[in-house]
């Protein structure tokens, strides 16, 4: 595959002995990419949206607070009821253009932690299309919680397994011992018939980025146009606009 060459070690020794994200925040470049450059296709004050390295399947996203914080769930109450709304409709573009996702997290307890199966100690959200029972994987480590999204911030200094549905449903289930490194990925992974290609340092899918970059910018250009707007018949206008983007996007002609 033409995305699959590795990373070069002393590449991803040093991002993991700084922060890659935050770094990607400052930077407005990602360094692992080849070459490097901007990835973000969206933002907001206090987060990022992104596709992953390791784009297993194309469309996969990432969102990403800015602040460096271990997990979502350390979050402040204000930060996380815009991450619920920003969640929803980056959902909402994925689903028209590749299917639609489920998402996940490696919830850390604390910075320099990497118990849950994270590998990047910055909270991140994955979401990925494909049609996948996210309770049924979670349920491989152990009896996963139903409980609202309000509600993960309780699991906050703790280390866990996040998944919710395309439609919202949310489990967690708690982590007690150490998981391998990306352990959602290769369960995500491998239920998507791609086991071989989980561990993103060895396959970062460079193609699948841009083929994303390419599909999705169109969408997340509407969604900032619309976000920002607060006269009522310009908003309706481009809320409009993004229902033809989204079209674009789900018959793959954005771009052409």
């Amino acid at each position: 595959m033409s995305g699959g060459s590795s990373l070069p070690s002393d590449t991803f020794i040093e991002a993991m002995y700084t922060c890659a994200f935050c770094d990607e925040v400052e930077q407005r470049s990602c360094s692992l990419l080849s070459p490097p450059r901007n990835r973000f296709l969206y933002e907001t004050p206090e987060f990022m949206v992104f596709p992953t390295l390791g784009c297993f399947v194309e469309g996969y996203l990432l969102i990403c607070p800015k602040q460096h914080v271990s997990s979502i769930a350390n979050l402040s109450t204000g930060s996380f009821t815009g991450l619920a709304q920003l969640a929803s409709r980056v959902k909402e573009i994925v689903a028209a253009a590749y299917g639609e996702p489920i998402v996940f997290e490696h919830g850390m307890s604390g910075c320099g932690r990497i118990d849950a199966g994270g590998c990047i100690e910055h909270a991140h959200l994955h979401v990925v299309p494909g049609t996948i029972d996210i309770e049924k994987l979670l349920a491989e480590y152990s009896r996963p919680e139903e409980i609202p999204w309000s509600s993960v911030a309780q699991f906050a200094g703790t280390s866990y397994i996040l998944g919710q549905s395309y439609g919202g449903k949310t489990w967690v289930s708690a982590v007690r011992d150490v998981l391998p490194s990306q352990y959602m990925r290769r369960l995500v992974a491998r239920e998507l018939g791609v086991f071989e290609f989980w561990d993103w340092r060895d396959y970062p899918e460079f193609d699948k980025i841009d083929a994303t970059l390419a599909r999705l910018s169109l969408p997340f250009q509407t969604l900032k146009a619309c976000s920002i707007e607060s006269n009522e018949s310009i908003a309706s206008s481009c809320a409009r606009l993004l229902r033809v983007s989204l079209f674009k996007a789900a018959v793959g002609t954005v771009g052409e």
